[in-house]
C-alpha cells in the first residue's frame, strides 16, 4: 500500500488508515492489531483498550494516522 500526505491550502495533512476487522468464524474471537515497530517493540493501542472480543458476524474498526505508527512510546 502506499499512502501520502495531501497537500491544503493551510499546510499538509497526514494520511489516516482506517482497517475493518470481521469475524467470518462460528466462535467468539479476540483480535488485536499490532504494529512492529522499526525499534523492534511491539505497540498495541491501535484498538480502543487494545483488542476487541467479536461474535460471529460482528466487525469493529481501527483507525488511526499513519504518523501514529512506529512512533516509539
Amino acid at each position: 500500500m502506499r499512502y501520502e500526505y495531501e497537500q491544503l491550502e493551510d499546510g499538509w495533512r497526514k494520511p489516516r488508515v482506517q482497517i475493518r476487522l470481521r469475524n467470518k468464524s462460528d466462535q467468539r474471537l479476540f483480535y488485536m492489531l499490532l504494529d512492529l515497530t522499526e525499534g523492534y517493540s511491539i505497540y498495541t493501542g491501535l484498538l480502543h483498550r487494545g483488542g476487541v472480543w467479536l461474535e460471529p458476524g460482528q466487525e469493529a474498526f481501527g483507525q488511526f494516522w499513519l504518523e501514529t505508527i512506529g512512533a516509539e512510546q
